[in-house]
């Protein structure tokens, strides 16, 4: 998007103008799936493509949170959003934090003892002391009760309130966090960069949810969810790698 672009975007409050090369990647009018009541072969501003979750950024281009915003209005058929906006992007970020186990949102780090957790922390996929062995969760009522007699490298952990224990020392933690927020017109992240549907149909549907648009609310949540397995497919598949083959002898 050109300066002027943005300029115009910003002075007349509509998103619905979405770049050429955006165009070309998510608005599919030739194979698309009706969204809402446009049943209508010849309204192809009632489409929406079978978009898929593996297009990375057109050519080679990360999207940005201000194209984001244009594909929202233009998705959702709504040129009234820029005021909510803060609240769709927190929304949406949230619940793909929530959802998501991609290897974007994945995040190796240390922690010690009585340390509160991450701030954009959302769960808990590993944790390991120095010794590379992995400690056992256990809920804080549990745990209290077995780290009484406890000594030497930490075998179990807990979490509460917001603070990570694991009776003492440093430990590894493999957790799951929610994406980068977005806030300037420039700003991307990495599971915007990888997978844009999920922003894109999950950002719509909470934009139809604002809207009290139930009918047309589904669709998008429908293509969330859809997108949401691919994803979580493909980064399951990218941490298992592939099945080696068994050969005789």
């Amino acid at each position: 998007m050109t300066n002027n672009d943005i300029n115009q975007t910003r002075a007349t409050g509509n998103y619905r103008d979405i770049p050429t090369q955006w165009q070309q990647q998510i608005p599919d009018y030739n194979e698309g799936a009706t969204v809402g009541n446009g049943s209508n072969d010849n309204d192809t501003s009632r489409r929406t493509n079978k978009y898929s979750a593996h297009h990375k950024s057109a050519r080679g281009k990360h999207m940005t949170y201000l194209e984001l915003q244009a594909a929202w209005a233009q998705y959702s058929h709504r040129d009234d959003i820029a005021t909510i906006l803060t609240i769709i992007e927190e929304m949406t970020r949230s619940r793909i934090g929530r959802d998501a186990e991609l290897r974007e949102n994945e995040v190796v780090a240390s922690i010690t003892h009585d340390d509160n957790l991450p701030t954009e922390f959302v769960s808990m996929r590993s944790v390991t002391n120095n010794k590379q062995f992995p400690l056992s969760y256990l809920t804080p009522q549990q745990y209290e009760y077995e780290n009484q007699n406890r000594s030497g490298v930490p075998t179990i952990y807990t979490m509460i309130g917001g603070v990570f224990k694991c009776g003492a020392g440093t430990v590894n933690i493999n957790y799951f966090e929610r994406p980068s927020i977005l806030i300037n017109d420039g700003d991307t992240n990495a599971v915007l960069t990888a997978w844009p549907s999920l922003y894109l149909y999950a950002g719509a549907a909470e934009i139809k949810r604002w809207s009290d648009d139930e009918d047309e609310e589904e669709p998008f949540e429908r293509h969330y969810q859809n997108e949401l397995f691919l994803a979580n497919k493909a980064a399951a598949a990218g941490r298992i790698g592939d099945i080696p083959t068994m050969r005789a002898i």
